[in-house]
């Protein structure tokens, strides 16, 4: 389905090959959080998405 900007996605990964990234980012993935995640890594992806959101 199309997202059509109305939703952002985080995906939590534990994968970490190009190719496994390459294939999340080409199927509408915003922002990939890798396991084990960092707290405050997260909020910092939180905020940017956020921020991009109100801009627009």
């Amino acid at each position: 389905m199309p997202n059509h900007q109305k939703y952002i996605i985080f995906m939590m990964s534990k994968r970490k090959t190009e190719e496994d990234l390459i294939y999340i980012y080409e199927n509408g993935v915003d922002e990939i959080i890798e396991k084990p995640f960092n707290v405050r890594l997260f909020e910092a992806k939180v905020k940017k998405v956020l921020k991009r959101l109100r801009l627009q």
